[in-house]
């Protein structure tokens, strides 16, 4: 259940990184990564 909000923060992270560099594919690479690492952050638990 805790998936959600870690998706939505890695979410905002990337859009906003995406804005403030004036690149999406930075913004999607460092946004899915932050999920990848949330996602095995929580199944470890």
């Amino acid at each position: 259940m805790s998936k959600a909000p870690a998706i939505a923060v890695a979410v905002a992270v990337g859009a906003g990184t995406a804005v403030a560099t004036g690149t999406w594919a930075v913004g999607a690479a460092i946004g899915i990564g932050i999920a990848i690492v949330l996602g095995l952050a929580g199944h470890r638990r």
